[in-house]
């Protein structure tokens, strides 16, 4: 496991201010369209958590206080486990995990981490650590956010993609490793495949209800400053992964996207930290490759290993980002993977 020295205590506020298939080869994904016109696909809730009021709301790490809305509005819905695939598995032949294969069709395996070293929470971690360790480790008194990608979803790569039944075994086999008796607060886009990968972590945890809510930044373009001229780069890049890449590792297309360092410390800042740090204990946000990745490249200063113009390494599914504050207002990077791999 790559580590380096521990990240100090990050000055919080200092800016002013997708995605993906269900085949394991990148090759075969396109990163989500960044496009603002989205159909809102939430589901319809039996029941809404009265939204809290705006509020004056010291974030940790800052040094002073700042205003912070936190109308967020949650919705309390039974745990979808409905499915609409026949799905089955059988134990791998060689290793351990299971082959999965859903209206006769094989579709892929979920194989268990084969990582056993453990989670030292002393260390700050530049590469993917299993997000069950992450979790099982939190601190009395400290708060979580951990954003993720959504779980392995259909061929579709724009808001029609839903997720495949490898992606909903998937999810809830990462679910059913996050055990613990506060019950996390959801967060996804308002593309459906997300949510689903909220319902299906939370069945895995063997919930009962959800409450969740759809939060218009996780919906995959934060980076993208003009959708028109992102566009036209699309269309020459030699592939999308190495728009992206080259965006968030060497600082091009500059005149599509917004400067890395200043937007995803605003994402952390004014999303990660001042609506779900400063609403729950736990939170879990289901997002886009499109997001997640540039945000895990300023999280470990560029020392996460998705350089897909080198390597074509590329963010794996329900991946990602874990945000913690602790007690003393010191936060804490680490990236996650809830698979046995990070990358693809």
């Amino acid at each position: 496991m790559k580590k380096i020295l521990s990240i100090a205590s990050l000055s919080l506020l200092f800016f002013a201010c997708s995605d993906d298939s269900s085949s394991t080869s990148p090759t075969n994904e396109v990163p989500e369209s960044s496009s603002a016109a989205i159909e809102n696909t939430d589901t319809p809730s039996s029941e809404t958590v009265a939204p809290e009021s705006s509020a004056d709301v010291s974030v940790p790490g800052s040094s002073s206080s700042i205003a912070i809305n936190l109308n967020i509005d949650y919705k309390v819905d039974p745990v979808s486990s409905a499915s609409a695939y026949s799905c089955t598995t059988t134990p791998l032949t060689f290793g351990s995990g299971v082959d999965v294969t859903c209206d006769e069709a094989y579709l892929g395996s979920i194989m268990e981490n084969p990582d056993t070293a453990p989670y030292d929470p002393n260390q700050t971690y530049i590469d993917f650590i299993g997000l069950e360790k992450v979790y099982a480790a939190l601190q009395p008194g400290d708060k979580m956010a951990i954003v993720i990608r959504h779980a392995a979803r259909t061929s579709s790569t724009d808001q029609g993609g839903i997720l495949t039944g490898l992606g909903e075994l998937q999810a809830i086999s990462v679910g059913s490793k996050l055990m613990g008796e506060t019950e996390p607060y959801y967060y996804h886009s308002e593309i459906l495949r997300t949510e689903q990968t909220c319902h299906k972590i939370a069945q895995g945890r063997g919930q009962t209800e959800i409450k969740h809510a759809t939060l218009t930044e996780l919906n995959g373009g934060w980076f993208v400053k003009d959708q028109e001229t992102y566009a036209i780069l699309e269309e020459e890049a030699i592939t999308v992964y190495d728009l992206i890449a080259d965006y968030a590792y060497n600082g091009k297309y500059l005149e599509a996207h917004y400067e890395l360092a200043a937007r995803a410390q605003q994402l952390i800042d004014e999303v990660i930290i001042g609506k779900m740090i400063a609403s729950n204990p736990i939170s879990i946000a289901v997002s886009h490759d499109q997001l997640v990745m540039p945000l895990l490249v300023h999280a470990t200063q560029g020392q996460i290993d998705l350089r897909y113009f080198e390597n074509q390494n590329w963010l794996n599914f329900l991946a990602g980002l874990a945000v913690i504050v602790s007690q003393d207002g010191s936060v804490k990077y680490i990236p996650v993977k809830g698979l046995d791999r990070g990358v693809l």
